[in-house]
């Protein structure tokens, strides 16, 4: 009876409880049915950044909003703690980390599957407990992904089955949502902006940016547009040094006709059947996107021949089933069915269009090497910096790739050597592919006993066999253990800051 004794109180409380009951969600009951549209939709938001956080948390990092500078410019980000925002400032953040000390930053890019948790994890692994580094690892997702929601910025993406499927993130087209005539690419110069001139960083000396697969192949037409260099114009006076690291590109960007394979027999044919083939994203021709448009000058080759580019290919990323990547006729047309032998032939590509005096035989077979050279026309650049390196031991892993003896040199050395050529050149035969083979897909079955018959096929195949089809033996030497290694120089070459 005392309750009744304070009806102030009682009124108090009743009014509380109707206040929640009219404006806030309601988590429970049948009163969802009376939630407004909006109030909905921000429910799911919150939810769909509920999951990008709780996916963010098992990696050690924390998941934010970022933006490319402009309104309804929103994308989901998987960071370090050393990360702050304008918008939530982190004052223990700052003192915890002595913020003046961070003079790494690493952008690390996801691959097809978008999942820049994955990708965080493997840079943080090759960071190890250094304190001076900043991470960032943006998703770029698209409209059939669940955290897309949580996001502004979503892409479109084609489905496999389509001949000229491609990731429109990757390839620097707009997004199809949140603000117009907003790429991958803007959003990355925003994050260079941001880094530079917000003053945040005041000692921060080096930007690295990492990508596998997917990934890479986006850095690979991201630091040609010198998109990176622009944004970083208004910083003067500061001198931050920015690289590439490009690991297991599944399809590069030629500057010419050429390719790394003998079109002697079947040229004409092969650019009636295969449409991509001579198109943006495989080469620079014909309708491109907006960034892409702006990005181009003339003299652009010979600038980015300059730029601190390293490409890294694990010596056992050869698996070359059809549905695995990209498989399309102009990716294959690069040198062959798997990406390792591409990343070989653009090597070579790269240095006879520069017009170096490397040794290119072990890299491509001699026939297809002499066809190259002598329809290439090049065009002798006065300075070649990039770098390839084979990786050896290593498949289509980010992880492996990245904290291998040689990944973390390319993150964090300052002058990266090539290493060796390829104990054996690529067998010819999978780089001069049949017309047929190359230009042709996996047939589809027709019927609905035909396709589940396929579909069981392939399961039982995924279940039981291989997913890295691996070179003989023969090909190259066993590798060290990368775990000892990796503790190695993390003792030894790369101490804690005092």
């Amino acid at each position: 009876m005392r309750l009744f004794s304070r009806p102030r109180a009682v009124a108090t409380a009743l009014l509380v409880m109707l206040h929640h009951c009219l404006s806030g969600p309601i988590m429970h009951g049948p009163s969802n049915l009376r939630s407004s549209p909006s109030s909905s939709k921000a429910a799911d938001i919150e939810l769909r950044f509920g999951l990008a956080s709780r996916l963010a948390s098992s990696v050690g990092a924390r998941a934010v909003r970022i933006g490319a500078g402009k309104p309804k410019s929103g994308l989901i980000a998987f960071v370090s703690e050393q990360w702050t925002d304008d918008a939530e400032p982190r004052p223990l953040v700052r003192r915890a980390c002595n913020l003046p000390f961070i003079v790494n930053s690493f952008i690390v890019l996801h691959g097809q599957h978008r999942d820049p948790h994955r990708s965080y994890r493997a840079i943080k692994a090759a960071v190890g407990r250094r304190r001076d580094c900043l991470i960032i690892a943006p998703g770029f997702f698209t409209k059939v992904d669940p955290m897309s929601r949580a996001a502004e910025l979503v892409w479109d993406f084609r489905p496999r089955n389509e001949a000229d499927w491609e990731a429109k993130w990757q390839s620097g087209h707009d997004a199809s949502t949140g603000a117009k005539r907003v790429s991958a690419f803007d959003v990355l110069d925003h994050l260079l902006r941001r880094l530079v001139l917000s003053g945040t960083y005041p000692n921060l000396e080096r930007i690295t940016f990492s990508g596998h697969s997917a990934g890479a192949g986006m850095l690979a037409r991201y630091s040609y547009l010198g998109g990176a260099e622009a944004a970083l114009g208004a910083a003067t006076g500061r001198r931050v040094r920015i690289r590439y690291v490009l690991a297991n590109a599944p399809s590069n960007l030629y500057f010419s006709d050429d390719r790394p394979i003998d079109w002697s027999m079947h040229a004409k044919a092969a650019k009636d059947k295969c449409k991509t083939l001579h198109t943006w994203r495989y080469q620079i021709h014909g309708d491109v996107p907006r960034y892409v448009k702006a990005g181009l000058t003339k003299d652009r080759f010979e600038e980015w021949a300059k730029m601190d580019i390293v490409r890294l290919s694990g010596d056992e990323d050869v698996h070359h089933e059809m549905d695995t990547g990209d498989q399309s006729c102009a990716a294959q047309a690069q040198g062959g069915m798997n990406r390792h032998d591409r990343n070989l032939a653009y090597w070579a590509y790269q240095n006879a269009l520069a017009g170096t005096r490397m040794d290119l035989s072990p890299y491509l077979p001699k026939e297809n090497l002499d066809t190259l050279q002598k329809n290439l026309e090049s065009r002798r650049v006065d300075h070649f910096r990039h770098r390839f390196s084979i990786v050896p031991g290593v498949g289509h892993d980010c992880h492996d790739m990245f904290n291998s003896p040689l990944g973390i040199s390319a993150l964090f050395d300052e002058e990266f050597v090539s290493g060796p050529p390829p104990a054996v050149p690529p067998p010819g035969a999978k780089l001069v592919v049949a017309y047929d083979a190359l230009m042709s897909t996996r047939p589809q079955p027709s019927g609905f006993f035909a396709k589940l018959m396929h579909g069981l096929g392939e399961f039982f195949k995924k279940l039981f066999g291989r997913h890295e089809h691996r070179r003989p033996a023969s090909h190259t030497p066993d590798p060290p253990p990368l775990k000892a290694k990796r503790a190695n120089i993390e003792r030894e070459r790369y101490p804690m800051p005092g």
